[in-house]
């Protein structure tokens, strides 16, 4: 976990330049071009701390417990007074093998959930919930 503000910061903007840099590398890239180059865009939104969850292994298993986990994280978190964010758009710079060397993880290890945490200057609405539909199988 990264924990300074200004360490995210930088590395918020090294993210936007790759994104920048290799548009085919983001997920839904063409559709958040404009977003990511716009020079107010902050990547990790000025969050002071990043978790990234990461996998230690490639097998598909681990990156559904690793979803479990930041749900669960983020959930605490929310208890805690915190917001969080999923920066899913950071995963494949956060992935690069350079990116983790400087970041300390062991290149066998799999980005899957990159998170900012941080007090939020306010709580969205909520969106509201959709009905429920039950599927029973006999």
């Amino acid at each position: 976990m990264c924990l300074d503000r200004k360490r995210v910061d930088e590395l918020a903007s090294r993210a936007k330049t790759w994104l920048l840099e290799n548009p085919g590398e983001a997920p839904a890239q063409p559709s958040i071009h404009h977003m990511v180059s716009d020079p107010e865009f902050a990547i990790f939104h000025h969050a002071p701390a990043l978790v990234i969850v990461l996998a230690t292994s490639s097998d598909s298993q681990a990156a559904e417990d690793c979803c479990l986990a930041a749900e669960n994280l983020m959930l605490a978190a929310r208890n805690a007074g915190l917001g969080t964010c999923p920066i899913g758009l950071a995963r494949p710079w956060l992935d690069l093998p350079s990116t983790k060397l400087e970041l300390g993880v062991s290149e066998t290890y799999r980005v899957v959930v990159p998170i900012v945490l941080g007090h939020p200057i306010e709580w969205p609405e909520s969106p509201g919930r959709k009905s429920v539909e039950i599927h029973w199988i006999r």
